[in-house]
């Protein structure tokens, strides 16, 4: 009776106004925070510091706010960078030039080497990538190259790696295909990645990446200021497309699972 009354006068105002109340509560209560600085990440980090990791990956660096987080919580790691648009890689390698243990790769990772077009938007570079998704912005197309997760720490060799951040606005699932030789050889403890609203036009559900990761040895948690909220797949309470960050965190590092878990 109730779903129906509100339904029916679902136009008036009061009704209206509450209904904008209630969708903006439940981003911030989702943590719809894009900020590394405030939204958990740099917690996650610091988390991760104490445990004293060797090699972290950075994939669309950008230009580089989330990478200085990383040295300064890490500052004895290695820190691989990788931005596929050649304008902001240039931003990205001035901007961490000095910093000790950074190597800059001006190339994007996928699920195949090769090169690609990336659409890129000047007014917006941070929505820059593979997928065409700064939908109404004036765009131009750059020609990129790309290569494999595991074809470059084959190259590098590169045995394990702590941390992949993947921010790749909405190509997360190719980075991750690129990187199933190390997944399925338990080679990489942690992966971070973005979801959101973009998974509705990529076709990737967060549904998805609990799968990849749970058949792969991982526990999946949501990133929160005060701590990652480690739990099982639920559709009707998950699938809420409000992002942003999510934590793969390999099962068998229990230990730092319970530090990550704080709080929250």
């Amino acid at each position: 009776m109730f779903t129906r009354q509100v339904a029916l006068r679902r136009r008036a105002r009061p009704l209206r106004m509450a209904a904008c109340f209630a969708r903006g509560f439940l981003r911030a209560y989702g943590n719809c925070d894009y900020d590394p600085e405030t939204n958990g990440e740099r917690r996650v980090l610091q988390v991760l510091g104490r445990f004293a990791p060797r090699c972290i990956f950075d994939v669309g660096a950008n230009v580089g706010q989330w990478t200085q987080l990383a040295h300064g919580a890490s500052p004895d790691a290695e820190i691989h960078c990788f931005e596929i648009v050649p304008d902001t890689a240039r931003i990205l390698e001035r901007n961490v030039a000095g910093l000790p243990g950074i190597t800059v790769n001006a190339v994007g990772l996928s699920d195949r080497s090769g090169t690609v077009d990336v659409r890129f938007y000047p007014d917006a570079p941070k929505l820059s990538g593979i997928d065409p998704l700064g939908q109404g912005l004036p765009s131009e197309t750059r020609q990129a190259s790309v290569t494999t997760g595991d074809a470059y720490c084959s190259e590098r060799g590169i045995d394990s790696v702590d941390l992949v951040k993947v921010d790749v606005e909405g190509a997360e699932g190719k980075v991750l295909e690129g990187f199933s030789r190390m997944l399925g050889e338990g080679r990489i403890a942690s992966v971070q990645f973005e979801y959101g609203l973009v998974n509705i036009r990529t076709h990737l559900l967060l549904a998805d990446f609990h799968e990849l990761f749970e058949s792969a040895g991982f526990s999946v948690g949501k990133v929160f200021p005060n701590g990652v909220e480690f739990r099982s797949y639920e559709i009707g309470r998950d699938e809420d497309f409000a992002g942003p960050n999510y934590l793969a965190v390999r099962r068998d590092r229990q230990e730092l699972i319970d530090a990550l878990r704080g709080d929250g």
